[in-house]
């Protein structure tokens, strides 16, 4: 299992997810990776298997296709990442 954190410049939690430029991805064994954010993040999410998106704000659109691939979202999130 694998979680993404949608990150604003400073570290934190972006407000929404749009507004994030990284994602810090960590693994059950808690390997830790930083990405840039880039569009469409459902692609991006997959391609590093992330099961748990954590973010601050995030459209109805992006959500429904994140629940169609079976990713796990947790919306309203703010404050520091780590």
């Amino acid at each position: 299992m694998s979680v993404a954190l949608s990150l604003d410049p400073e570290g934190n939690i972006a407000g929404s997810l749009g507004k994030g430029v990284e994602l810090l991805i960590i693994s059950a064994d808690d390997k830790r990776i930083r990405i840039p954010s880039e569009w469409p993040v459902v692609s991006l999410l997959k391609k590093y298997s992330v099961d748990c998106l954590i973010c601050g704000k995030i459209g109805n659109c992006t959500l429904e296709l994140l629940e169609l691939e079976k990713i796990q979202v947790v919306p309203g999130v703010s404050g520091e990442a780590e």
